[in-house]
């Protein structure tokens, strides 16, 4: 054999020893990586680790599974499907049902939220407060309903813009339509549209724009007195005439409050703890009294 030859072959030689070397680590760590035992005595797999981004109404989080598999293609929906579609809390536990869901064994679950981006500056006022877009619309709409003026609107403190941005002025409040709902009224209710305490027009709350600084202030009293003269007007006798039902009082202890702008009306919900029997107080913006309505359904 030639000294090239000899060369040739010990070259061959080692070239090959290191490809096996090589394909035995590789072969190695992918078992290390693949092969699993639970506690049970069940072998898996497949080791995965599946994401995804998901959106709720308060913002958005990202959700982790670390799982052992039998099923190479099994997916985040199927992992997430498994643990919150069946009622049942999967914590490093393998699922036994057969066919329902996919088998598999969770190491672990972690939820990561994400910080929402924050929105840009819309607009700022001569105050110097920094309003995003959905902020100045919600305190412009004080200068559509005439509450406040344009110009008042322009010096109003962080304080006051706060006040407006947080829950309500009035309290937990919604909105709705005063005329609308009077085309809704049911033979059943029971409407009363005089013999109110406040209906007369000395009775009327001062309407003035407010000064300076002084918007929270007012709000806050006005409230207070709405309130006040709402309970002087609800009635808690219920009398269904025809109907062969005794008088009912209804302890109306509990209250809720909806305002419609458009029409300048403040309508007061008392209601008992059952729910059944409801007295609707409707007052204008004025403070006098429009119309009361006992019912025992929503309005």
């Amino acid at each position: 054999m030639s000294f090239k030859i000899f060369w040739k072959k010990m070259l061959f030689a080692i070239i090959t020893g290191i490809f096996c070397i090589a394909t035995a680590r590789i072969h190695t760590f992918v078992t290390s990586e693949l092969g699993y035992t639970d506690p049970d005595g069940q072998e898996w797999k497949y080791k995965k680790t599946l994401s995804k981004i998901k959106d709720h109404p308060y913002g958005s989080e990202k959700i982790t599974y670390r799982i052992y598999t039998n099923q190479k293609n099994l997916q985040f929906g199927n992992v997430y499907e498994a643990i919150n579609g069946n009622g049942t809390t999967v914590c490093m536990y393998r699922l036994q049902t057969e066919g329902a869901y996919p088998q598999f064994y969770l190491l672990e679950e972690t939820t990561e939220p994400i910080p929402t981006p924050t929105p840009p500056i819309y607009y700022v006022n001569k105050a110097g407060v920094e309003f995003i877009s959905n902020e100045y619309d919600i305190i412009y709409q004080l200068c559509q309903w005439k509450i406040i003026t344009e110009e008042y609107f322009e010096h109003m403190s962080q304080t006051e813009v706060d006040f407006f941005l947080s829950d309500s002025p009035f309290g937990n409040i919604y909105e709705f339509n005063y005329k609308e709902e009077m085309k809704e009224i049911v033979s059943n209710d029971i409407v009363y549209t005089e013999d109110f305490t406040y209906q007369n027009q000395k009775d009327a709350l001062p309407v003035t724009q407010p000064k300076q600084g002084q918007l929270v202030k007012i709000i806050k009293e006005t409230r207070q007195e709405i309130l006040k003269r709402a309970k002087k007007e609800k009635k808690e006798e219920f009398e269904y005439s025809g109907f062969g039902i005794p008088v009912y009082h209804a302890n109306l202890n509990k209250k809720n409050i909806s305002i419609d702008f458009e029409n300048h009306i403040i309508k007061v919900c008392f209601y008992e703890k059952s729910g059944l029997h409801k007295c609707y107080v409707y007052i204008g913006f004025d403070g006098l009294t429009k119309k009361v309505i006992q019912t025992r359904r929503d309005i």
